[in-house]
């Protein structure tokens, strides 16, 4: 598992993308394409603090003026935006706004919308101010939901197919959409894959640990019905773990709940064997 986040680690900045160097356009763009970007130059080190000091992991507010758009999460390494002299850093969206208004009335420092900055760092004994003026009332998280998300990033974009030496395909799985509840984004296309596949070796569909076939128990309203169980559990996963039907094992409901019964997850071998009488363990 990845390491937790905690308040003492928590680094949160402000980004604006100003009215004045950037048009509608331009600023839409940056939307479209989920980049924040900056000059290079900016005075005051904020160019500099934007690109040696932000890092992967760190979160943000975007702001345009003094006005509140989206809070989200840095994702990718320094690099060359589309503007000469300007660098950018990709980021997943955590937050969008979570009211009708973006305007901000509140303190005037260094990282609110009312302070002309670009880039600031909101200090350590400032995060609780944080929570209270702007994490809160505009994206209606908590400091302790965003130390819930692992200090492990995967990246939201679509699912890609890539080829691999087992039939040709494999799929990325367990890419994590940053939301306070980090609900672990599935790829239907690798469990239908793997279902087709069981259903062709076998002719059917049925639990692996209890030989549970639903179609034959409920007819027709159980055809085609079996849970896909990942032999390595999705919450061990990065972005970058690469997975094939092979990886999943086909499973009733029962079984896949004492698959996953704590204190910790048990293999389908070790289930199987729960499901003997004792004097035949």
């Amino acid at each position: 598992m990845a390491d937790k986040l905690t308040e003492g680690n928590l680094r949160i900045w402000k980004h604006s993308h100003g009215r004045k160097d950037f048009t509608n356009q331009q600023r839409g763009d940056c939307r479209k394409r989920s980049v924040v970007t900056i000059h290079r130059k900016t005075k005051k080190g904020q160019g500099i603090a934007f690109r040696t000091e932000m890092s992967i992991g760190d979160f943000f507010y975007l702001t345009h003026g003094n006005n509140v758009h989206l809070f989200g999460q840095i994702s990718s390494a320094l690099s060359n935006s589309r503007r000469a002299g300007w660098v950018e850093r990709e980021y997943v969206t955590i937050r969008t706004l979570q009211r009708r208004s973006g305007h901000f009335s509140g303190s005037r420092k260094g990282w609110t919308p009312r302070f002309n900055s670009t880039c600031k760092k909101v200090p350590e004994l400032e995060l609780k101010l944080f929570e209270k003026q702007l994490l809160f009332p505009f994206f209606g998280l908590r400091l302790r939901d965003l130390e819930q998300l692992p200090n492990e990033l995967a990246r939201s974009n679509e699912l890609e197919e890539r080829v691999s030496a087992f039939g040709g395909k494999s799929y990325e799985e367990g890419l994590k959409r940053l939301r306070w509840h980090e609900a672990p984004e599935r790829n239907t296309r690798l469990v239908s894959a793997a279902k087709n596949a069981f259903k062709r070796k076998h002719g059917k569909l049925f639990c692996e640990v209890c030989d549970f076939d639903f179609s034959a128990r409920y007819g027709k309203r159980g055809k085609g019905y079996i849970e896909a169980h990942h032999l390595v559990p999705i919450s061990q996963l990065t972005a970058a773990t690469m997975l094939t039907i092979k990886d999943l094992a086909m499973v009733c409901a029962n079984c896949h709940r004492m698959l996953h019964q704590p204190p910790r997850c048990i293999t389908i071998k070790k289930l199987r064997v729960l499901l003997q009488p004792p004097s035949d363990r």
